[in-house]
């Protein structure tokens, strides 16, 4: 029998603390070279790879809540781990629990020469050619990416001459096609990847007033008292529409209503069906100073106006007048259906008040504002208000308390728009601002913008705005 042999079976016989004190021994009379060798071997022995064990369900319901900075960190493990920490569905559910879903269209600059600053510097075709790279992880990237830019203020800026003579009057967003209109009557179909003209839009007489891009068609409303409606694919005109008196002012659609508010202050409403000409329903009256504000869903119309009320009209055979609402001393600016189904107004007496809008009954008043309100908006979570007083507060709608006082802007706040956790507010000076609508911090402000604002829009990884000088835009792009 070796020496080493019968070592071992002497050391079997000593008890598990004998045994302790004998390593330790051992291990303090070795050199350092061999003590290396010795941490190798202990480390393999004490490793258990319980993942790479399991079922491939089993590992991926574990992988399932780990966040996204941990998986990308145990795919530089092994082979075996990069292929299950990069498995489609995990990522595909990281990007539903951020809200990511919808960034799938974007896409990655073809060259290195379309990149800006803010672009990311390889392409997304090198990415999918990865085997180890998933459809949903290339989504979350490009997603991070454009999140990191418009909190960090990542963009350029460019201007758009639609070549018009007069100021853009109206315009409308939808995905990535931008519809314009013009004092002078010119409508265009814009394509924003390409930043270009794809379509005119012909027929108009006056100006365009106001711009509705729904699925499939464009609506626009003209002084000159027509409603039109073209395809949005081919710019031709489906059907128009006439009012009886006076120019449209403005417009609002639910489907299947159309709503036109009118310069001799009528409410026009249409029942629109696929294909064919819109059929009238009623014609609305009662408010006795020009409608300033407009909005429809399915069971009723609102209007508000300088006269100082709301009307609430209910939309039927026969439409009648439920409510009229004293909402405000001086005119109503704007109107707002919550998501709860209550009604926010905005007047030119600086208050911004929640109704009940079934009963007509007042619940709140939110004061702190020491001018007129010029904008609501509204999401789950918060209702945002711009004033004249050149600041934007954002309340809690159900307590009727101001959340936060934002304080960027010099002049009237004219815009006002949310966007995912992100409210972009335009005003005067050419200042636009981009804040965190939860905390009220100011992330960024808009450099380089080239002109008063006047109309505001914003896509996923734009901000387009209008200016009352001849027929510019300009293009804030952070993508």
């Amino acid at each position: 029998m070796s020496l080493s042999s019968k070592l071992l079976e002497e050391v079997e016989k000593l008890s598990q603390n004998e045994v302790l004190s004998l390593q330790l021994e051992l291990l303090k009379r070795t050199n350092v070279q061999n003590l290396r060798l010795l941490r190798e071997k202990v480390h393999e022995l004490l490793s258990f790879d319980l993942i790479s064990d399991l079922p491939i369900t089993l590992a991926l319901n574990i992988l399932s809540y780990l966040d996204a900075f941990s998986l990308c960190t145990i795919s530089q493990c092994c082979s075996r781990y990069r292929e299950l920490a990069n498995d489609n569905l995990l990522w595909h559910r990281l990007c539903i629990s951020k809200g990511y879903t919808q960034y799938q269209s974007l896409s990655f600059p073809e060259s290195e020469e379309d990149c800006h600053p803010s672009s990311p510097r390889f392409k997304v075709q090198k990415i999918m050619k990865h085997t180890h790279f998933s459809y949903w992880k290339v989504v979350y990237m490009k997603s991070t990416v454009l999140m990191q830019n418009w909190s960090q203020g990542l963009y350029s800026v460019s201007a758009l001459n639609a070549g018009n003579k007069e100021p853009i009057t109206a315009m409308s967003l939808k995905n990535d096609v931008l519809v314009t209109g013009s004092r002078d009557g010119s409508s265009k179909i814009w394509n924003l990847k390409s930043l270009s003209v794809t379509t005119t839009l012909k027929g108009h007489t006056d100006e365009i007033t106001t711009i509705i891009v729904t699925e499939g068609t464009i609506l626009s409303g003209c002084s000159d008292g027509l409603v039109r409606c073209f395809s949005l694919i081919s710019g031709q005109l489906m059907w128009s529409v006439e009012v009886k008196k006076g120019g449209i002012e403005g417009m609002e659609y639910a489907s299947p209503y159309l709503a036109s508010a009118t310069s001799d202050q009528s409410i026009y409403v249409w029942k629109t069906e696929k294909g064919s000409a819109p059929i009238a329903m009623d014609t609305l009256q009662g408010h006795t100073k020009p409608i300033t504000c407009l909005l429809v869903n399915e069971q009723c119309v609102y209007s508000g106006s300088w006269d100082g009320t709301i009307r609430i009209w209910s939309i039927g055979p026969t439409s009648t007048n439920t409510h009229v609402l004293p909402a405000h001393l001086e005119g109503v600016m704007c109107i707002l259906i919550l998501n709860n189904s209550t009604l926010a107004s905005g007047g030119g007496d600086s208050v911004v008040k929640i109704w009940e809008p079934v009963t007509g009954q007042l619940l709140l008043s939110l004061k702190g504002h020491n001018q007129e309100i010029l904008c609501l908006q509204a999401d789950d979570t918060v209702l945002a208000s711009s004033s004249a007083d050149s600041t934007i507060r954002i309340w809690n709608a159900d307590k009727g308390h101001c959340v936060h006082v934002l304080e960027n802007h010099i002049g009237l706040v004219r815009c006002l728009l949310l966007r995912g956790n992100y409210l972009i507010s335009g005003g005067d000076r050419k200042r636009i601002n981009v804040w965190n609508k939860e905390t009220g911090k100011l992330l960024h402000t808009v450099h380089r913008q080239q002109n008063l604002i006047r109309l505001l829009e914003t896509s996923q990884n734009q901000i387009i705005t209008a200016s009352p000088n001849e027929g510019t835009m300009g293009i804030i792009s952070y993508w």
